[in-house]
C-alpha cells in the first residue's frame, strides 16, 4: 500500500483509505499480498518436508537464546502460516505439509 501511495503522490497525512488507494489503482483485491501469501506457504512445505535441508528446518522450528525485547512480541514466520491454513499448532501445519499431493491441491484453492 505504501508504494501505491507513492506512485499516486498521496501524502501520508491524506486521509485516504486503503480500498480508495486500491480502486485509484485499478485494482479489485490485493494480488500483491496474495502472491507473498502463496510463495510463503509454498516454500514452508518444501522447508517442512525437509527438502532443503536440515539447517533451514531448525531455523524455523529451533529459538533463539537471549532475553526478549520490551513490548509486543513481532509476528513469526510460522505464526502467518499458523494462520493462513487455520491450523492452531505448529504440529497440525507439519503433518498438513507432509502430504504433498494433498497439501499442493490446497494451496492452488487458498486465498487470503
Amino acid at each position: 500500500m505504501w508504494c501505491y501511495r507513492r506512485i499516486l503522490k498521496i501524502s501520508w497525512r491524506d486521509r485516504i483509505t486503503n480500498l480508495e488507494v486500491l480502486r485509484r489503482v485499478g485494482e479489485t483485491e490485493t494480488k500483491i499480498y496474495r502472491n507473498i501469501c502463496l510463495r510463503k506457504l509454498k516454500f514452508a512445505g518444501h522447508v517442512i518436508r525437509g527438502s532443503s535441508g536440515e539447517m533451514a528446518k531448525n531455523i524455523i522450528e529451533g529459538t533463539v537464546e537471549g532475553k526478549r525485547s520490551r513490548g509486543r512480541q513481532r509476528k513469526t514466520w510460522i505464526e502467518d502460516i499458523k494462520g493462513w491454513m487455520g491450523e492452531g499448532s505448529y504440529g497440525a501445519v507439519k503433518r498438513r505439509m507432509e502430504d504433498k499431493k494433498g497439501y499442493r491441491s490446497w494451496s492452488s484453492t487458498f486465498s487470503c
